[in-house]
């Protein structure tokens, strides 16, 4: 079940990166390089180092992305933000469908850990 898990992130993660650098919007590749944080977060918490992933969110997804989409509202880029395409309703549309059901399958098909040893 971990190496399952670990190959949607992996894909998140490379898809997410990808999009980074392909996105015409900057606000997009803003988001999708907050994505690639996330999934590199979920990486640390599969290595059992939460404060790593705790530091992750915190400083990257949060203070560093928020001085970038700070800097790229300065700039005052126009973009035409009215245009959306359908395949990207519908792409995002199916990503939330996969994640939503992946939650469903985890939360219900996943045990409750138990402490380990003696308790005292």
């Amino acid at each position: 079940m971990e190496t399952f898990f670990f190959m949607i992130v992996a894909a998140v993660a490379v898809l997410a990166s990808i999009l980074v650098i392909t996105c015409k919007n900057p606000i997009n590749s803003a988001l999708s390089l907050v994505l690639t944080f996330f999934c590199l977060a979920t990486y640390y918490a599969m290595l059992n180092a939460p404060f790593m992933a705790a530091v992750q969110i915190i400083v990257y997804a949060g203070a560093i992305m928020v001085l970038i989409v700070f800097t790229i509202m300065l700039l005052n880029i126009r973009v035409d933000a009215n245009k959306k395409s359908s395949h990207q309703v519908a792409l995002g549309s199916v990503m939330g469908i996969i994640t939503l059901l992946l939650a469903g399958l985890f939360l219900t098909r996943g045990k409750v850990s138990q402490p380990v040893g003696e308790i005292t």
